[in-house]
């Protein structure tokens, strides 16, 4: 699939696995203690992450996300003026 979503879902996997790979050579050699590690990782943030990550989730399932695309693309009239706004 060449679908825009399957592009950053890809590109956000790969981001999770060099940050995976990148905390292990930082805790193996000792960069950082593995006591401050554990401090860093905040339950809360990533508890609010997964809920957004859910409900972003729904909302492309129900098709907000194309509608909310159509819109803009029907308001602009061309596509300097998408450019500007963003």
């Amino acid at each position: 699939m060449n679908s825009p979503a399957g592009v950053s879902s890809t590109r956000a996997v790969d981001q999770s696995r060099r940050r995976g790979i990148s905390r292990r050579i930082v805790t193996a050699t000792g960069a950082l203690p593995l006591e401050h590690a554990h401090q860093a990782f905040d339950l809360d943030t990533v508890a609010l992450l997964l809920g957004m990550m859910i409900v972003v989730a729904n909302l492309r399932l129900s098709g907000l996300f194309a509608l909310a695309n159509a819109w803009a693309i029907r308001k602009a009239r061309r596509p300097i003026t998408l450019r500007l706004s963003g």
